[in-house]
């Protein structure tokens, strides 16, 4: 049997990202306490087809791989509409401003999730962008409203898993990379 060389850090990366998902499964199941529960329901409205999609572009189905951008593109035609009907079925602007937000922060984790093990400089690129845009958005519109409603400690942990996944699958890339092992296209 023939040594698998880089072992520890493909375990590294991959551990980052199923540490990333797990962020992004406990950050959707804490927006409950700070949306009320129609929104909450509307918000997973927009999450979950994204997340479907972006499992079948991981399982490889031909038709959401070979028509990716058209998916794209309904996504979010369809983020944009189920958005502006929040908006307007929850007036209060802060309210809205938080909805908006934690939707939009929700994707891009998604996406980042997607292509957190990339080896394509672009997609490499969405990754980071994507998990840096989550961080500031869920710091910004998220601690303050779900600290009041919980534990603090609960209330960063989805920040602190996403951040931990991002630093993992870095730290191990940047290793492979020094030892040669793995270069971005």
């Amino acid at each position: 049997m023939q040594n698998i060389k880089a072992k520890k850090e493909s375990m590294i990366r991959l551990a980052g990202m199923v540490i990333i998902l797990l962020g992004l499964l406990l950050s959707i199941v804490l927006d409950f306490f700070i949306n009320n529960p129609a929104f909450y329901i509307m918000l997973l409205m927009i999450i979950i087809p994204w997340f479907v999609v972006i499992i079948l572009m991981k399982l490889e189905i031909d038709i959401i791989v070979d028509k990716s951008l058209i998916w794209f593109i309904v996504l979010i035609v369809y983020t944009l509409i189920m958005s502006f009907i929040g908006i307007l079925l929850y007036q209060q602007g802060t309210y809205a401003l938080i909805f908006i937000s934690t939707a939009i922060s929700n994707i891009l984790l998604i996406l980042s999730w997607h292509y957190a093990l990339s080896i394509f400089k672009k997609k490499k690129i969405v990754f980071i962008s994507g998990a840096a845009g989550y961080c500031v958005l869920t710091f910004l519109f998220r601690l303050i409203p779900l600290i009041t409603h919980i534990f603090w400690l609960i209330a960063i942990a989805p920040l602190g898993l996403v951040v931990l996944g991002v630093i993992l699958i870095m730290f191990a890339e940047l290793r492979m990379k020094k030892k040669g092992l793995l270069n971005w296209i």
